[in-house]
């Protein structure tokens, strides 16, 4: 798409300030954004700190109540004295009494005797008493050294705790540690829980005699919590280090989602004193997020210290709510910015368009009215109107700016008027010139013509020279005024005739001429043309001697064809000519003459050349079809050739007309394909029909002579 002047000066009007504006916003919001996501974020980070240290402040206060409960309720005691002292508990009756236990346990009665001597008991009582002065737990359980069940608040929902983790790590911690589960959902207890397991170590002894695990309710846990005490939109979660949210906070349902962050979020987590970040979160939009460590997995050791793998609470809003009010500030310096350059730019391209654009439009119509005379164009531009010449020049002249671009005005009138002069004078003289040319090539392509054989050779001249009887057809069409093809037929004696068919390299005049040539010296050969390949040599020896005093390169291909009636015999001779075809009315068989031609090279190539005859026995009812490479290489409108093949099928399909409907069928066959009456390339082809001389209506006309039936469109 091309743009006028005006459109091109318009636009650097109005993008040289709006680029300069654009940087100016640009640099304003990095700034504003910078400041902004730097505020919120630290913000936000703050919110996650502080919920994080009040959620690790209430569950070291769990921690610190259980092991009062440990330290100075007697439990170490109380449990010694509930579990059978003068039984191996280690023994494997023990284990299996434990087993059958624990396998009908989901479905004993309340009442029943085993799980009424878990709960009814002076250890159950314990921890029922310190669980109604601290509500916040929802079941307290303590299995012994075994994992035997001994004591609860409440059924549990198995017997055997032997298999439970909590269980196998409370067993190795020592006095003063705890296990901390983080946030699972304990089916016994029926809610949301943080399970808390400490050792049961007895002053006298090091090692522990069981483990008490203890269920936090998260909700009354979290009641306790200061979730984002300041006013805002965000949302706060608790997740793990795979980016999994296991509670929502903001909306105070302590449920867990089950959701999951991006990856892209989950790795900007870092287990520090916290940080912030925007990336997405579960979508595409980005997210302004403020975390922080807690650490609600591992162990809890004396050092006030828990062990292990991190959970992260995260603040977090949409990034489009943080940045909000920077989008609006842009929005209306966007809106001023905009009218200020529209109306500078208004008032320059009224400026521009009286001295600049105004004379400038004059001169390029000036300009496409000369171009329309000078080159005879009827329209410089399309839909564009063209001025006669001499007003376009007198409104050029009028032109009166008073800068640069009214002395390019008279020097373009000075030029113009010049032009006009010498280009009626150039017009004159190649009117001249274009009408000699055209004689020249119309008297070349008659000569060409007249060098074309009009009569063919009676061949045999008398009846008892052989049973065959040669008749003679060709086709011809030039693809300029002038042809590069050429072939000439010869009666070598009473009973021979010989076909010669050449194309010379490229078409055109020159081609031409060298057709002119290789006509002169093949009569100067004739006597030689009984052996095709002598006459070949010959003939190309001539033809470089010829070649090489004009210093130009020119070769020529060529096939020469002798037909003997007397013999029945065809002899070939190619110098890299395409191989003619044999077609039978009969057999309506169609073949090459030769397959594949090596070391045959063409005429004027090399000074010295043999060439190999292929020698045919000649049959009644035989078509002989010689042909240049303008046939085979004729290209249709995608791009194919016609090639031998198609050329084939031609014969095949039109053998049974006679020789001069069958060439005129081949050549309205390539034309057809072709899709064009032009073609790219000349086009010949010389049919020889040998038929049997006793046959009524064979004979030849009476004055032994049949004018050539030239298929010339």
């Amino acid at each position: 798409m091309k743009l006028s002047l005006r459109t091109k000066l318009m636009a650097v009007l109005v993008a040289a300030p709006a680029l300069l504006f654009l940087m100016a916003m640009g640099t304003v919001w990095m700034l504003d954004y910078r400041q902004r996501v730097a505020q919120q974020g630290g913000v936000f980070r703050g919110e996650a700190v502080q919920v994080a240290r009040s959620l690790q402040l209430a569950v070291e206060r769990c921690i610190g109540n259980l092991q009062d409960l440990l330290s100075l309720g007697d439990v170490a005691e109380l449990l010694k004295s509930e579990s059978d002292s003068g039984a191996d508990l280690a023994s494997e009756a023990w284990k299996t009494r434990t087993r059958q236990i624990d396998s009908v346990w989901p479905s004993l009665r309340l009442d029943s005797p085993q799980v009424q001597v878990v709960l009814n008991n002076p250890l159950a009582a314990r921890l029922r008493a310190f669980g109604r002065n601290n509500w916040i737990f929802s079941e307290i359980i303590v299995a012994d050294r075994v994992g035997r069940l001994v004591a609860a608040t409440s059924r549990p929902s198995n017997y055997d705790q032997s298999n439970e983790a909590w269980w196998s790590q409370g067993m190795r911690l020592s006095r003063g540690e705890a296990v901390l589960e983080g946030f699972t959902f304990d089916e016994s207890a029926g809610v949301l829980a943080l399970n808390i397991a400490l050792p049961i170590v007895p002053e006298a002894s090091g090692s522990a005699v069981g483990v008490l695990k203890a269920v936090v309710n998260v909700s009354t846990l979290l009641a306790s919590v200061t979730v984002l005490s300041t006013a805002t939109e965000a949302q706060a979660e608790v997740i793990d280090r795979d980016g999994v949210i296991l509670l929502q906070l903001s909306d105070k349902s302590y449920v867990p989602s089950g959701a999951k962050i991006s990856t892209r979020a989950a790795s900007q987590l870092k287990p520090d004193a916290g940080g912030w970040f925007i990336a997405p979160l579960s979508s595409k939009d980005m997210s302004m997020v403020g975390f922080a460590s807690v650490r609600l997995l591992g162990t809890f050791s004396l050092d006030q210290q828990i062990h292990g793998d991190p959970l992260y609470v995260i603040v977090h809003s949409p990034a489009s709510i943080i940045l909000a009010p920077l989008r609006e500030r842009a929005a209306a310096m966007g809106i001023a910015g905009v009218s200020i350059i529209l109306l500078c730019s208004g008032l320059v391209a009224y400026f521009a368009q009286k001295t600049i654009l105004s004379p400038l439009r004059t001169l390029s119509n000036a300009a496409d009215a000369m171009a329309a005379t000078v080159l005879a164009r009827k329209n410089a531009r399309p839909g564009k109107k063209i001025l006669p010449p001499e007003t376009a020049l007198a409104e050029v002249e009028a032109i009166k700016t008073g800068d640069e671009i009214e002395e390019f005005s008279r020097d373009f009138s000075a030029m113009s008027a010049k032009l006009l002069r010498y280009q009626e004078d150039l017009k004159t003289e190649l009117d001249a010139k274009t009408a000699e040319i055209q004689r020249d090539l119309d008297m070349a392509r008659d000569f060409q013509r007249a060098f074309l054989p009009h009569d063919y050779p009676t061949v045999p001249t008398h009846e008892d020279q052989g049973r065959l009887t040669l008749n003679f057809h060709h086709a011809f069409r030039a693809a300029m005024s002038v042809s590069g093809d050429f072939f000439d037929v010869i009666k070598l004696n009473d009973h021979c005739a010989g076909v010669l068919i050449a194309d010379v390299m490229g078409h055109g005049t020159r081609s031409a001429l060298v057709t002119a040539i290789l006509r002169t010296l093949l009569h100067g050969l004739a006597q030689t043309g009984e052996d095709p390949g002598l006459f070949l040599s010959l003939l190309n020896s001539n033809f470089h001697a010829t070649m090489k005093r004009t210093a130009q390169l020119i070769f020529v291909s060529a096939c020469f064809v002798v037909f003997d009636t007397r013999e029945a015999t065809a002899r070939c001779a190619s110098a890299g000519h395409p191989s003619p075809v044999i077609g039978n009315r009969r057999t309506r068989r169609v073949q090459p003459v030769y397959a594949n031609l090596k070391n045959n090279p063409a005429l004027g190539l090399l000074p010295e050349a043999s060439y190999q005859v292929f020698t045919h026995e000649l049959e009644e009812n035989d078509i002989y079809l010689l042909f240049t490479d303008g046939v085979e290489e004729a290209m249709s409108p995608s791009d194919e050739y016609y090639g031998v093949e198609r050329l084939a099928r031609a014969i095949t399909a039109n053998i049974a007309l006679d020789i001069g409907d069958l060439t005129q069928a081949i050549v309205d066959d390539v034309l057809k394909f072709s899709g064009s009456n032009l073609l790219a390339d000349d086009l010949c082809l010389v049919a020889v029909e040998a038929v049997c001389n006793k046959t009524e209506g064979s004979l030849l006309e009476s004055d032994g002579q049949r004018r050539a039936q030239t298929a010339e469109p």
